[in-house]
């Protein structure tokens, strides 16, 4: 061999080790670290309250099916779609998260999953992926998106949608205020129960203090319209009010003294993104910088709730998440409304569309 010869195969060795380490960092950089134990427990969380028989009927699934799964994070959907499909058709579980994709590529290996395909997608506006795919059923489940501003995406997307396809949106159900009418029955009762609770109490602090003064001062007096008022603003203060949630994660006694009901119990258990509220309170995450204002008021209700639910109506409480405005963007995007179900998955809304 030529010293030539010798330089050219040196340099060649020497381009694939950079080609090489330059790909496992690339690696490196998207996969990351491992998923956090308590983001996978959520996502179970909230695949065993959402994927209900019911649910899963009105999917349709049947063999052959090509499916979509936009933001499946760890891929608790997407296991039960491939699943169901039996090994045929193909299930596209897209995320943004490399560590996600990644996770759900080896669970889809140990499940032996073979007609599930983990993709990573860009952040932001339609990945170049999507459109090489006709979709018979595309799914977005709990995103976090301003859908009135995304109308440009998904009017991209529903020309992936094959003929007869279906989009599937489910959304959290709002939270609304608290007013003077959401006090039923025994309201004395509730005035009471308000004026002893413990100063250590998280619930003490729902209250002004001048409020505690008044109705301290109330003796037999019939509670007056103007101070039900009183009390519902003050609830609704608490709404906004992120320590209320923060001290609900963070303290024991807090914890073990809620009674939510089965349905609220699992809703608030994947609510709250780091903390398992049975569990001890990861110190190196700050929950006001990890929840949406919104999440932070249906959570702050259902805390209300138990505490003093037979002082409260059972209707109204919680409202549509799928909002005139929302509707709206999705018939600017050129889809139809099928169905919208507001009652068989608690505290959120599943709705079909069509293409136009």
């Amino acid at each position: 061999m030529t010293d030539r010869s010798k330089r050219m195969r040196v340099s060649a060795i020497f381009l694939l080790l950079v080609v090489s380490i330059a790909v496992q960092g690339t690696s490196a950089e998207t996969k990351g670290s491992r998923l956090e134990p308590w983001r996978i427990e959520r996502d179970i969380q909230r695949f065993k309250t959402v994927a209900t028989d019911n649910v899963m009927k009105l999917l349709e699934l049947r063999t052959g099916m090509t499916i979509l799964d936009i933001g499946a994070g760890t891929g608790q959907f997407a296991y039960e779609f491939a699943r169901r499909l039996d090994g045929t058709g193909k299930v596209y579980a897209t995320d943004t998260n490399g560590q996600c994709i990644d996770f759900i590529r080896k669970e889809a290996g140990r499940r032996g999953l073979e007609n599930l395909h983990p993709v990573l997608v860009r952040k932001d506006g339609i990945d170049g992926f999507y459109g090489k795919q006709k979709y018979d059923l595309i799914t977005v489940f709990h995103i976090s998106m301003t859908f009135e501003d995304q109308v440009d995406y998904f009017r991209e997307l529903r020309g992936s949608l094959a003929e007869g396809g279906r989009l599937i949106l489910i959304l959290y159900k709002i939270a609304t205020p608290f007013s003077s009418g959401d006090f039923t029955g025994d309201f004395p009762g509730l005035i009471r129960e308000l004026s002893l609770e413990p100063a250590g109490s998280p619930f003490y602090n729902i209250l002004k203090d001048s409020t505690r003064k008044r109705i301290g001062e109330l003796r037999e007096a019939e509670p007056s319209e103007e101070l039900r008022n009183t009390i519902a603003g003050e609830f609704n203060g608490m709404l906004s009010d992120t320590r209320f949630a923060a001290q609900f994660s963070k303290g024991s006694v807090f914890r073990k003294d809620v009674n939510f009901s089965p349905e609220e119990r699992g809703y608030a258990g994947w609510l709250l993104p780091p903390y398992k509220y049975s569990g001890p309170l990861r110190k190196d995450i700050n929950i006001q910088n990890a929840l949406s204002a919104r999440t932070f008021a249906t959570i702050n209700k259902l805390l209300i709730l138990q505490r003093y639910r037979k002082y409260l109506k059972r209707d109204g409480l919680f409202v549509s998440g799928f909002t005139s405005s929302i509707k709206a963007a999705f018939e600017k995007a050129g889809y139809r409304v099928e169905q919208v179900y507001s009652d068989i998955i608690p505290f959120e809304d599943m709705i079909v569309f069509s293409s136009r």
